[in-house]
C-alpha cells in the first residue's frame, strides 16, 4: 500500500495486466452457453432396420436393458418403444429410447463409456448415448444436437439426396471435418398409383378421384364417429383385407365411373411397388435433409467457417437451399449480443459513479479498476480453457462487489476531506483503516458462500455454480488488491478537489466547517 501511495505505475501495471489476461482468456478459452453437464439421466436412442415389428423392437430393447442393467453403477433402466400418434416427435416402432439412470456413487465417466459400448455392440442397431439435459437444451437453442451439420431444403425429395450427396463430398475435403453422412432416412416399400390422364378422362375420371377411392379402398377413410359408453369409436369405409393381398389385387380395385359403370383401376392408372421414406420431415413448407459430420483436431469455429464459405459457393436449383447448423453460430450470435450489452452495461455503471462521486474524472479512472478486479476470475479461467454462463455469473458478482466497495470508500475519502481533514496519505490510510474490518468481512461471508461449491467439486447439478464459485473467488482476491493499492492511488492522484465543484460541495465544507454540530464521519459514510 505505502508503495502504490508514493507511485502510481503499480495501479497502471496491474490494469494493464489484467486487461491483457482478459483479452488472451477470452479469445483462447472455449465458449458455451452452458457447461457440460454430467447428469445421472442417460437416453440411448435405438434405430433398427426399417420395418422391424413391434415385437422383435420390443424383444430388443429389452435384451438391451438386461444388460445395461448388469453394468455396475447404473441403478435401473426402462424403454419406450416408437411414438404416440400424436407426439411432438415422429417416430415409428422400428426405433426406441432407453432411459438410465446413473448412480451418484458410481464412477460417471466410465459407467457412460460402458454404456455406449453396450450399446454399440449389436449389428445393424444403430445407437446414440447422451445426456438427456444437454441434448435437449442443445436442440432448443440451434435447432440440432449435432456438433455441425448443413441442413438443405427443397421439395423433391430426389434431389435433395443428390444434394447433400455433393455436400457431403465437399465436407470430406475440410481439414477437421471427420465422417461426415447423409441423416438415415428408413425407406419401406409402398404401392404408388400414377394416375394416367388421357386413359381416366375417357371415363370422366379425375386425379383425385381416382386417388380417394384408391385410399378408401385400401387404407380406410373415418366418415364420423360412433359415442358408446361415454367413448368415442371412430366409424372408418374401408376395403376388406382380402382385397390389397398382392398388387394384382389392387389392380383389380373397381372404381366408380361418372358414367355409372365401375373401372378398374388398373385400367386409368399406373400400379407399382415403390421403395418411399418412411417420415418425410419438414421445416415451415419445405422437406428438409441434413448432413452431419464430427470435428477433430481443429477448432470448432474455423472449421464452422469454412463449412459456411463451402456452401455459400455452391449452385442450387431454384427454391432449394441449405444452412448450416451447429452450436457455434447460434453462440457466435448469442456473443454479438454479449458484447452490446456489456459496452451498454458499461455506459450505466460509468454515468452512476459519476454521480455517486460528484467527478467525471473520478468516475473515469475508476473504470480502470475492471479489469483488475476481473483478473483473478480470468486467471481462475485460464487453466481450464472452457469459458461458461456460471464463469461469467462469477465475474458479475466480483465486479458488483468491487464497484460497491469502491463507491463507498472514494465517498467515505471526500466525506473525511470535507470535514477539515487535510488531503493526503494520512486521510486515505486513516479510511482505508477503518473500512477495511467490514469490506474483509464481506468478502469472507462470499468467500465462505462459495467454498462448499468449490470443495464438493464439479459434480452433478454443481456444474453452474461450482465455475460461478471458484471464478467469484479469484474476483474477490483481484477486488480486495484494488481496494488495498488502487483506489487509494488513484484517489490521492486525481481526488484533491474531485467532487467540489460538480455537486458543489466546496460550499458544504465551509458550512461544516464552521458548524461545531458536524456529524461524525460514521453518521456520513452512509451517504
Amino acid at each position: 500500500m505505502n508503495a502504490t501511495l508514493a507511485k502510481l505505475w503499480p495501479t497502471i501495471l496491474l490494469a494493464v495486466v489484467g486487461l491483457g489476461v482478459g483479452l488472451f482468456v477470452w479469445n483462447q478459452a472455449e465458449h458455451a452457453y452452458l457447461p457440460i453437464f454430467n447428469e445421472t439421466d442417460i437416453v440411448v436412442e435405438i434405430d433398427a432396420p426399417a420395418g422391424t415389428s413391434l415385437p422383435a423392437m420390443s424383444q430388443i430393447t429389452q435384451d438391451l436393458i438386461n444388460e445395461i442393467l448388469a453394468i455396475p453403477g447404473v441403478r435401473n433402466a426402462a424403454a419406450q418403444v416408437g411414438r404416440a400418434v400424436f407426439s411432438a416427435e415422429v417416430s415409428d416402432v422400428d426405433s426406441a429410447e432407453i432411459w438410465v439412470s446413473i448412480d451418484l456413487d458410481a464412477q460417471y465417466e466410465e459407467t457412460l463409456a460402458k454404456i455406449q459400448s453396450v450399446a454399440n455392440a449389436r449389428p445393424n442397431i444403430s445407437a446414440e448415448v447422451s445426456s438427456f439435459l444437454s441434448k435437449r437444451i442443445l436442440e432448443t437453442l440451434t435447432g440440432d444436437d449435432e456438433t455441425i451439420s448443413v441442413r438443405v431444403f427443397g421439395h423433391d425429395y430426389a434431389i435433395l439426396q443428390a444434394k447433400a450427396e455433393e455436400i457431403r463430398t465437399l465436407l470430406e475435403k475440410i481439414e477437421g471435418i471427420t465422417n461426415p453422412l447423409i441423416e438415415a432416412h428408413a425407406e419401406k416399400t409402398t404401392i404408388e398409383v400414377v394416375v394416367d390422364l388421357d386413359r381416366a378422362r375417357r371415363y370422366g375420371l379425375k386425379p383425385g378421384d381416382v386417388r380417394r377411392a384408391a385410399s378408401t379402398l385400401v387404407q380406410g377413410i373415418t366418415v364420423g364417429a360412433l359415442f358408446e359408453d361415454q367413448k368415442v369409436f371412430d366409424v372408418v369405409v374401408v376395403g376388406s383385407d382380402t382385397i390389397h393381398t398382392n398388387l394384382d389385387d389392387v389392380r383389380n380395385l373397381l372404381i366408380d365411373a361418372v358414367t355409372g359403370e365401375q373401372v378398374r383401376l388398373g385400367d386409368v392408372a399406373d400400379v407399382r411397388v415403390v421403395s418411399a421414406p418412411s417420415v418425410i420431415l419438414r421445416q415451415g413448407v419445405s422437406r428438409r435433409l441434413d448432413i452431419v459430420a464430427d470435428i477433430s483436431g481443429r477448432d470448432v469455429g474455423a472449421v464452422s467457417r469454412e463449412v459456411a464459405r463451402t456452401i455459400q459457393g455452391m449452385s442450387f436449383p431454384f427454391e432449394y437451399h441449405a444452412h448450416v447448423l451447429g452450436e457455434y453460430f447460434q453462440q457466435k450470435t448469442a456473443l454479438q449480443s454479449l458484447y452490446r450489452n456489456f459496452f451498454a452495461v458499461a455506459l450505466i455503471i460509468f454515468l452512476l459513479l459519476q454521480a455517486a462521486f460528484g467527478s467525471w474524472k473520478m468516475a473515469l479512472l475508476s473504470m480502470v479498476g475492471i479489469p483488475i478486479t476481473l483478473l483473478g476470475g480470468f486467471l481462475v479461467v485460464m487453466p481450464s480453457g472452457y469459458f461458461s454462463l456460471g464463469s461469467m455469473v462469477g465475474l458479475g458478482i466480483a465486479l458488483s462487489f468491487s464497484v460497491r466497495i469502491g463507491v463507498t470508500l472514494i465517498r467515505a475519502f471526500q466525506w473525511r476531506q470535507l470535514q477539515g481533514t487535510p488531503f493526503g496519505a494520512l486521510l486515505v490510510r486513516s479510511v482505508i483503516a477503518e473500512r477495511m474490518p467490514a469490506l474483509l468481512i464481506s468478502a469472507l461471508v462470499l468467500a465462505a458462500l462459495s467454498f462448499p461449491f468449490i470443495v464438493l467439486g464439479n459434480i452433478a447439478g454443481l456444474e453452474i455454480l461450482h465455475a460461478s464459485a471458484s471464478v467469484m473467488l479469484g474476483g474477490l482476491v483481484s477486488a480486495l488488491v484494488l481496494v488495498l493499492c488502487c483506489i487509494p492511488a488513484l484517489y490521492l492522484r486525481f481526488g484533491a478537489d474531485a467532487g467540489r465543484d460538480t455537486l458543489g460541495l466546496g460550499d458544504l465544507a465551509q458550512n461544516t466547517s464552521a458548524n461545531t454540530s458536524t456529524p461524525s464521519l460514521e453518521s456520513g459514510a452512509s451517504l
